[in-house]
């Protein structure tokens, strides 16, 4: 969980944070254990189905049947819509709003406003914009700019001096791949600019 400046949660705050989501599941009758892994790195969580009763038992290891977070190949747990309803996060996926009455044991759709659908569509012309000038960036700037990956320099709070889940852990590993693929990088992009000229 990262707070407004892009500065890891640290303690008492994530406390806070999982204990508020949890409260948030209870409400709507879902098991607290989904709110540990939403929030911190390395949570686990497994679920199993009783195949007679369609029951779901809920673990926060790696015990169940179908394991959502491991603890190492999840960063932060999110889950697509399909997964939601699978594992018992969600009640069903609606497609019109016909399907959504019928999930909120609606009798009819009413709609008060139209403002969701006005953010809906802002939203998806922002994104098709994006996408066209993310293009247009690319080949503007090819051969000028470089791209690390970094999920992979993660090292677990095992492997590091801390386990605060946020600054890599205060890994020096991770921090020294950073910097030796970004150097690689830049000298990629000298060594092919001096190629050009």
């Amino acid at each position: 969980m990262w707070s407004g400046n892009f500065q890891g949660a640290a303690e008492p705050e994530m406390s806070a944070w999982i204990t508020q989501l949890e409260g948030v599941l209870a409400k709507t009758s879902r098991t607290p254990l989904f709110a540990a892994p939403m929030v911190i790195v390395g949570a686990k969580l497994s679920f199993n189905i009783d195949e007679e009763t369609g029951e779901i038992t809920y673990f926060n290891t790696t015990e169940g049947e179908h394991i959502l977070s491991d603890g190492k190949s999840v960063q932060i747990l999110s889950v697509t819509a399909a997964q939601a309803e699978h594992c018992g996060l969600s009640d069903g996926t609606a497609d019109t709003v016909e399907e959504l009455a019928v999930l909120l044991d609606l009798d009819e759709w009413n709609e008060i406003d139209d403002y969701g659908r006005k953010l809906a569509n802002d939203w998806k012309r922002l994104r098709e914009r994006a996408t066209d000038e993310i293009k247009q960036l690319f080949q503007e700037f090819q051969g000028n700019v470089a791209f690390v990956g970094t999920r992979e320099f993660y090292r677990p709070k095992e492997a590091s001096p801390s386990g605060q889940a946020y600054h890599w852990n205060s890994n020096a590993e991770t921090y020294y791949l950073i910097g030796d693929g970004m150097g690689t990088a830049m000298l990629h992009l000298l060594k092919n600019q001096t190629s050009a000229n």
